[in-house]
């Protein structure tokens, strides 16, 4: 193979790689909000159920999970796996624990993780209000996360395949 050759076969690859790095890039943010939105739909599932029936948290927990979708029924399947520990470790520790698992914006997780503290804890008023405020603080974030989305995602797209034909370009 001739040397003009190599170099133009280095450079598509290098484009090809670009592009499929802004593709990755904007799946994952895709994904992020999928998982927002679904952890939004069953914690208000988690609401009503709790709202509705008079039973304990492990229970509850299997409701939830066996009704939610996505990274909601990964998340809540964990939360009633872990259980069994519960006598030996809190509520509020085993929730943080499984909110540590999921990938998503520190301060839709900050605001999370501060519900495993209310639940279980108080008097069901006092838990139903810090569901509220929580999911109120949480739609906010999902809301903002997809209004940005379609401009994160061109810029997704266009950065690194904006790099990678620079980078092709020079060198050829």
């Amino acid at each position: 193979m001739s040397y003009p050759l190599l170099k133009f076969i280095g450079a598509l690859l290098l484009t090809a790689a670009g592009l499929y790095t802004g593709v990755l890039t904007a799946g994952e943010n895709k994904r992020r909000i999928e998982a927002m939105r679904s952890l939004c739909t069953a914690l208000d599932l988690l609401r009503g159920e709790l709202a509705t029936r008079s039973c304990g948290l492990p229970e509850l927990l299997r409701i939830v999970a066996g009704k939610s979708q996505g990274d909601a029924k990964l998340f809540f399947c964990a939360l009633s796996a872990s259980m069994t520990s519960l006598g030996e470790e809190a509520f509020s520790a085993i929730w943080e624990n499984a909110c540590d698992a999921l990938k998503l914006p520190p301060e839709f997780l900050e605001i999370l993780s501060g519900i495993g503290a209310a639940l279980g804890r108080f008097d069901l008023s006092l838990q139903l209000t810090a569901l509220d405020t929580a999911l109120s603080e949480l739609r906010s974030i999902l809301q903002n996360a997809e209004e940005r989305y379609p401009d994160q995602r061109r810029v997704s797209l266009a950065l690194p395949a904006a790099v990678s034909a620079l980078l092709a370009i020079l060198l050829l």
